[in-house]
């Protein structure tokens, strides 16, 4: 089991808040919500889905940094990674083992 850091946005909008979630070690991952209960069930979904892809494929599963560790690479290039209005989660997620087909001849 690895536990990967999510940051959280908040966004308050005209028509209510909204939610934006990502993993700084996933490129590309991520999920938005109108709660924050949903936001991060829709990262978990995500990044189960991201993991299960990469290892299906034989390819690399990124590994988890920890937030200090995150927060010295964004330094370096200057910008700041938690915005205003961010959440910081740790979610605990369980690598799907790669699954074999066999085909029928």
């Amino acid at each position: 089991m690895e536990t990967y850091i999510i940051i959280i946005e908040q966004h308050d909008i005209p028509s209510g808040r909204l939610y934006g979630a990502f993993v700084p070690d996933v490129p590309g991952c991520t999920a938005t919500g109108k709660s924050l209960d949903e936001t991060l069930e829709q990262i978990r979904t995500a990044l189960c889905a991201v993991i299960g892809t990469l290892r299906n494929a034989g390819r690399d599963i990124p590994a988890p940094h920890s937030l200090e560790e995150h927060t010295a690479l964004y330094s370096v290039s200057g910008e700041s990674l938690l915005g205003e209005h961010s959440i910081v989660a740790m979610m605990d997620v369980s690598a799907p083992q790669r699954r074999h087909f066999s085909r029928a001849a």
